[in-house]
Order: structure tokens, then C-alpha cells, then sequence
């Protein structure tokens, strides 16, 4: 749970390794791991919304529905980086078998 909250950190490296230590030991498609990097989608800072759409493709499951539905809501967001990115995800999630990528 700490390394999630450090998901938010304002230090980009620090985020980054958060980001790299849960992919690490939260095995693909874990829903707890998954819920709370959902969470950071919704945070003020587009760094941390990038951030979590990249861990949220390498944590999700095949087929995961609701990565694929977080992401496309990202599609509208008011950052240009964050709507890139969510753009890149859904392309990466439709490569790993998403049938609704």
C-alpha cells in the first residue's frame, strides 16, 4: 500500500519507481492494485494520471474491461499529454486482445 501512495508523489522518480515496485508484486490483473491505480487517474497533477494510464496497461488483465473503459473516459481529459496517453493505452490494450480497445 505504500508504494501506491507514493504513486501520487509530486517527485517524478519517485512516482516512477512506485509505479515499477507494484507492477513487481502485484501479479497481472490484481483488483486491489488495479482499483488504486484507477484512483490516481482522477488526481490534479496530468504527470500522475500519465503515469498511472502506463501502469494501469501493464498491470490489467486480458480482456479487462474496465481498463479499457478508465482509459477511454481518459481520452477526454483536459490535459493533451493524459489524452495522448490514453490514446497509446487503448492502442496497447487492443494488442494484448481487449476486444473492446
Amino acid at each position: 500500500a505504500a508504494c501506491c501512495h507514493c504513486l501520487e508523489d509530486e517527485a517524478r522518480w519517485v512516482r516512477q519507481e512506485a509505479s515499477e515496485a507494484l507492477l513487481d508484486i502485484a501479479p497481472r490483473g490484481d483488483t486491489m492494485a488495479t482499483n488504486l491505480v484507477v484512483e490516481c487517474l482522477r488526481h490534479q497533477d496530468p504527470d500522475v494520471r500519465v503515469l498511472a494510464l502506463e501502469t494501469l496497461v501493464r498491470l490489467s488483465a486480458d480482456g479487462d474491461a474496465g481498463a479499457v473503459a478508465c482509459a477511454g473516459l481518459c481520452l477526454e481529459d483536459s490535459s493533451p499529454e493524459v489524452r495522448g496517453s490514453a490514446a497509446r493505452v487503448l492502442t496497447r490494450l487492443a494488442g494484448q486482445g481487449h476486444a473492446q480497445a
